[in-house]
């Protein structure tokens, strides 16, 4: 590849990550018409190959425009690789990691931890992103990330770190008035708080089988967000099962309190991976280190 296809290619894959023209310029620190003539060079390279499809509201690849963007993305995520690989065999921990974290379980137990690594380490850069949503390392260009199910994706190396045990909870004012449940049964007159079926870890249908109880039918509320889900249950919204783990600090003040149930309910457990290729990085080995170490506190 050329210098001329290089910067050409990555002022595609910037269009497309950012959706317009403009915001890719902004983006790259040049002019718009900068951007317009290198993509319009790249086609022109191609054989005169049309990649971008133009809207009033957005940029969007064309089929051929995709294909060839995923190349280029492989491409530019190997030579990446290649290139921390050399540089960090002998070094310190330095560089971009890119993290993904469960937003909860990041705010409440991984966040301050990783950060600490950043002042400890110079020229150690984190990317961190909080979200629910599946991340594939490669389609995402993540380097780590931690999950609540095994995918025993190829290419990965894959962990379990730890187990924590799933605790069904509710606020002291919901349960006023209300029977304090103690079998499946007694759920029955009860709501419920629970994730939907985007989230990892054991959904609505899983504890339900556990239960013998239909929890859909009691679930008024169902969100993708475990922050979100403490939240409502901290107003008093209903109950949940959920790691206890993650409502440690709920059930320290009191906001929420554990249910007796005479029910044996499973624990949730938490996984970290990366990269296969990437696992002897001294920076990759140092933020999955870290995590292990934060998730083996409950």
């Amino acid at each position: 590849m050329s210098h001329e296809s290089f910067i050409e290619a990555k002022t595609l894959l910037a269009v497309l990550e950012w959706g317009s023209f403009s915001e890719a310029a902004t983006q790259l620190g040049i002019s718009q018409s900068s951007v317009s003539r290198r993509v319009r060079q790249l086609e022109q390279r191609l054989g005169g190959q049309t990649l971008l499809s133009r809207t009033t509201r957005r940029v969007h690849a064309t089929e051929t425009g995709l294909r060839y963007a995923a190349q280029v993305k492989e491409a530019l995520r190997q030579l990446e690789d290649a290139e921390s690989s050399v540089t960090e065999q002998v070094a310190l921990p330095q560089g971009l990691v890119r993290v993904s974290l469960p937003p909860a379980l990041g705010k409440l137990l991984l966040l301050d931890s990783l950060a600490k690594l950043t002042r400890d380490h110079v020229g150690l850069t984190l990317d961190i992103e909080l979200s629910d949503r599946y991340v594939d390392l490669f389609e995402d260009r993540t380097d780590v990330a931690v999950r609540l199910r095994s995918t025993e994706q190829s290419g990965v190396v894959e962990e379990e770190v730890s187990n924590s045990p799933l605790v069904a909870v509710a606020s002291p004012e919901y349960l006023v008035g209300r029977q304090l449940p103690k079998t499946a049964e007694d759920l029955l007159d009860h709501q419920f708080v629970m994730p939907n079926t985007r989230m990892g870890g054991p959904g609505p249908n899983k504890i339900s089988r556990l239960l013998g109880v239909n929890l859909r039918e009691l679930t008024p509320i169902r969100v993708s967000d475990i922050s979100s889900m403490i939240a409502l249950l901290v107003q008093s919204y209903g109950i949940s099962f959920l790691p206890r783990l993650l409502v440690a600090a709920e059930l320290k003040k009191g906001v929420l309190i554990e249910l007796p149930l005479e029910i044996q309910i499973p624990s949730v457990a938490f996984f970290v991976v990366c990269r296969h290729e990437q696992k002897s990085l001294p920076r990759i080995q140092l933020v999955v280190d870290n995590l292990k170490t934060a998730l083996q506190t409950d």
